[in-house]
């Protein structure tokens, strides 16, 4: 199975093709440039990788609301100023993803899983860890680290580091960032991440303030030390956080926890993913594309009607 990361992969696509997009006109043509690139690079991926990976592909996005927000109202609350700083015409770049997501629910032989309140890297975390007992018996959904998780050798398509966590020796990352299968350094846990935070998702390390990404910073965080990371990992499994760190950092433990450990995606939304995928129906067939791509003039993406 492929899982496609729809944004991470989306925007890898508007920020290669930055140049192309800024020249756009209209909201028409941004889309016409974005539907080419995201196609051509979804079938460039099933065309590389379905030997391995087999030719199942799913593409998970990123539902309204969030979980993490709710908990954590500085959850990538500083993302908006880097859009900001970037350039690009975000207000074309969003109705192109929402034109797609559209398009590949009714036109395109892919499903495409948009739940509230989840992440796509929630989608796929879920679909990676998916028990193999019916889904109605689900309780205790995630199992141990390691070789856990889907019997078929898995490829996530995401350059998002909170994908490492999945990896095993059936789940495998691609990145569409860097072109080139993501590793892990010798040594890494998940413990590393919830000890030093998140900055791409304004996640602050154990010993800063919820608001440390959006404040004006006075000086630089303090550094988090391997004898910390190690505490931490210690305080975590024995279920000793709360007697070990003093009561402020054990609190921000725990807020990072919820904020990066997948295995703390809350169990209400396992059952609603994986009915999701087994109850999808696809829509789309050939001669809708093939009329679609007709009526745009998408020559390039015609000739390639087979390979969809």
């Amino acid at each position: 199975m492929i899982l496609i990361d729809f944004s991470n992969v989306a925007l890898a696509n508007v920020f290669a093709l930055s140049r192309e997009f800024s020249l756009a006109e209209d909201q028409k043509q941004f889309t016409k440039i974005f539907r080419h690139a995201l196609l051509q690079t979804i079938l460039s991926y099933k065309n590389k990788f379905s030997k391995v990976y087999g030719t199942d592909i799913v593409i998970a996005a990123d539902g309204k609301g969030n979980w993490r927000k709710q908990e954590f109202p500085e959850y990538k609350a500083s993302r908006a100023k880097a859009r900001d700083q970037s350039g690009l015409n975000w207000d074309y770049v969003f109705a192109a993803m929402d034109t797609m997501k559209e398009e590949i629910r009714t036109l395109y032989p892919w499903p495409i899983i948009e739940l509230p309140e989840l992440e796509g890297d929630d989608v796929i975390a879920i679909l990676v860890k998916r028990p193999a007992v019916a889904s109605d018996a689900v309780t205790d959904f995630f199992a141990p680290a390691g070789d856990s998780g889907p019997a078929q050798r898995t490829l996530i398509i995401s350059a998002d580091g909170d994908m490492k966590q999945l990896h095993s020796k059936r789940v495998q990352q691609w990145s569409p960032m860097t072109r080139d299968f993501v590793s892990i350094k010798d040594g890494w846990t998940i413990y590393e991440k919830i000890a030093k935070g998140d900055s791409g998702d304004g996640v602050p390390n154990i010993y800063s303030d919820d608001d440390w990404f959006t404040k004006p910073q006075p000086s630089r965080a303090k550094a988090v030390s391997k004898k910390l990371i190690s505490e931490v990992h210690q305080a975590i499994t024995s279920g000793t956080v709360d007697k070990v760190f003093p009561a402020d950092v054990a609190r921000r433990i725990h807020r990072n926890i919820n904020m990066v450990d997948m295995n703390h995606i809350p169990k209400r939304f396992h059952v609603p993913v994986l009915e999701s995928l087994d109850k999808y129906e696809l829509k789309g067939s050939k001669h809708l594309m093939m009329e679609h791509f007709m009526q745009l003039g998408a020559s390039q993406l015609l000739a390639r009607l087979d390979e969809f």
